[in-house]
């Protein structure tokens, strides 16, 4: 499988949007062998990324883990994936 990352890219760029991007290159990231993304669009993605840690997909302060890399604040959840059965 794979995904137009430089369309992606572009998206998140245009946008202006930090955290979408953080929240993009997050996943891309851990899908990248998966999806055939390479490092240079992952770095494009830390371009638009927030410059502090933020909470993102209604994360708990007590109930959150920080990504890092990305300054996002996820809930356990996402990061272990357990929302995926794995």
């Amino acid at each position: 499988m794979r995904v137009d990352v430089a369309a992606l890219v572009q998206n998140a760029r245009s946008r202006g949007e930090a955290t979408a991007a953080g929240s993009m290159g997050f996943w891309l990231k851990r899908e990248q062998k998966r999806l055939g993304v390479s490092d240079a669009a992952l770095t494009e993605l830390r371009t638009p990324m927030p410059a502090q840690p933020r909470y993102v997909l209604g994360t708990k302060p007590s109930a959150g883990k920080t990504v890092k890399g990305w300054n996002h604040i996820l809930p356990v959840d996402v990061i272990e994936r357990h929302f995926e059965g794995l």
